[in-house]
């Protein structure tokens, strides 16, 4: 059974081949059309028809990204069992480990890690996702030590820093959340415009615009506070806590912090509207959106 599971596999792989798609090509295609039970079937078939290791890297962590995705999804219907979604990401977590092993420079592989444990924290509950806090962030601190300008990582550490308490007990500081934030922006919008991504994610929006309404600083607070952060950002040397600063050296709009947080969560939900329909994990966002923006206008 198991080699005709091969075979299968083989078979599988070359069609794809032939009609212009790789294994690799269709597994993200299959991740944009949110196919994801569809799409962890096929790359567990993947896995077991390719040797290259390399290429199994590269599944491995889109594996592991499916697993996340399934489990998200999980999350939002009533009644889950707790235990089945912890296993979920768990599951998610080792398929990661094994695309670090095969390729120990793999970013996404560490990226996709630290997506897996954040997610089992927040399921266990505060306490817990307060103790997975430091692992993530290490895992991160990795990624950026491959990929300098991963807007993904920026995006989670913006997230992070909003959401973790303040010294003594960890490292949150809604200052440094807003500089990450609009530092994974700015990388998103260089990788589009490069044509390195097909769009501009509008939860990169979302989560500038709540780590903004978080800090509340005046205009006159930003303005004053602006001269200090860009000398930092030129000194530091460190990749991630250079951009704790990314504030300073760039052109910021000259209004309070909650007036910019509405202006752009505004803009969020009328590109909402616009879309013609929205994918499950798109809705997810708008209806947060839509809430954030009802709470904040008041």
């Amino acid at each position: 059974m198991k080699k005709l599971a091969m075979c299968l596999g083989f078979m599988l792989l070359s069609v794809g081949v032939i009609f212009g798609e790789t294994a690799i090509e269709k597994a993200d295609r299959l991740h944009e059309e949110e196919l994801h039970d569809e799409n962890k079937v096929f790359i567990q078939e993947a896995i077991a028809a390719t040797a290259d290791p390399m290429e199994k890297a590269q599944l491995y962590w889109r594996l592991s990204r499916t697993v996340l995705e399934i489990g998200d999804l999980l999350k939002v219907r009533e009644g889950i069992d707790e235990n089945v979604l912890l296993e979920t990401f768990l599951e998610g977590e080792g398929y990661a480990d094994r695309a670090i092993e095969l390729d120990p420079d793999s970013y996404w592989a560490y990226y996709w890690k630290s997506a897996n444990i954040g997610r089992w924290g927040e399921v266990k509950g505060i306490l817990n996702a307060l103790f997975k806090a430091k692992p993530m962030h290490e895992l991160l601190r990795k990624v950026l030590s491959i990929f300098p300008d991963h807007p993904d990582s920026f995006y989670v550490l913006g997230i992070m820093y909003r959401k973790v308490p303040g010294k003594p007990i960890s490292f949150g500081s809604s200052t440094r959340s807003v500089s990450l934030a609009r530092k994974a922006l700015d990388a998103q919008r260089a990788e589009y415009e490069s044509g390195a991504a097909k769009e501009l994610k509008l939860s990169y929006f979302m989560e500038l615009a709540r780590s903004l309404w978080d800090r509340d600083w005046s205009a006159a607070k930003r303005a004053k506070e602006v001269p200090s952060m860009a000398r930092d950002f030129r000194n530091e040397t460190d990749v991630l806590e250079k951009h704790f600063y990314y504030e300073g050296s760039i052109d910021i709009p000259d209004v309070s912090d909650r007036e910019e947080a509405v202006d752009i969560m505004t803009w969020v939900v009328s590109e909402f509207r616009a879309k013609p329909a929205l994918k499950k994990s798109e809705k997810i966002d708008f209806d947060e959106a839509l809430a954030d923006l009802e709470g904040w206008t008041k």
